[in-house]
Order: structure tokens, then sequence, then C-alpha cells
């Protein structure tokens, strides 16, 4: 069984109140084990995940967990009229491989691509397989 590697990042994006969202994305890397490098530039705020998206939270003072949807933290802080583009690449080996991106505002609006959605509707194309064993 081979461990699953993944990274990600965002596209730059504008924020609401940067201070508040400095410290929110500080906590989130503290209480999930994993690197998240916050990048400021004066066209806004890109986010790099080392080892994926954050998908969990421990509070080591309460010692509590909970689910995390980076996508939901994101959308409280963005800035009206500015979007967030998050990506995801990973493997398994060279068994797997995946890849998608969500792209969403503070509206609530969200368009998700995954990688693997390039086998729909291939069957008019002619005979395939997937690239996985």
């Amino acid at each position: 069984m081979a461990d699953f590697y993944s990274q990600g990042r965002t596209n730059y994006f504008l924020v609401k109140d940067g201070e508040s969202f400095e410290k929110e994305i500080e906590k989130l890397g503290e209480g999930t084990g994993r690197p998240i490098h916050l990048i400021k530039e004066e066209r806004g705020y890109c986010l790099l995940f080392e080892e994926g998206m954050p998908t969990y939270f421990h509070d080591s003072e309460t010692d509590e967990g909970w689910d995390v949807q980076m996508d939901e933290v994101i959308r409280e802080h963005l800035a009206d009229g500015s979007v967030c583009v998050m990506m995801e690449t990973g493997a398994e080996k060279l068994r797997y491989l995946s890849g998608w991106s969500i792209a969403f505002n503070n509206k609530g609006d969200t368009r998700v691509i995954d990688i693997n959605h390039i086998y729909d509707g291939l069957e008019s194309f002619g005979t395939f397989t997937e690239c996985e064993w």
C-alpha cells in the first residue's frame, strides 16, 4: 500500500480584513498539522499547501477536533468581487493521479472541475480504459 501525496495552491485573491484572515490561516496551519504558506502581495493573498488542503482541525487547548472546508474558511474572508481558485494535485506512486480545482466567491457561487471528468462522455470516441491499475 502506497501513501498518497498532494500539494495545493490558490490564485491571488482579495480579502475584507487582512489581519483577521492572516490570524485564521495561522491558527489553521497550527491546528491541522499541515504547513500553510501565506503569501501577501499587492495583488492580494495566495496560499500554498505543501501537503494538500487541510481537512481536519485539532484544537490542542480543548483537545477537540472537527472537519475543515478550506473553501468555506476563505469564502468568509473574500472581498466583494474577488474570486478564489484552489487547485490540488497528487499521486499514490504513479498508480493514481488526481487533480481538481474549485473556484468560488463570497456570494456562494462555486465551480468544481476534477481531472477525472475527462472520461465523461468518451464512449462516443471509442474504447478506452482509465489510467489506474
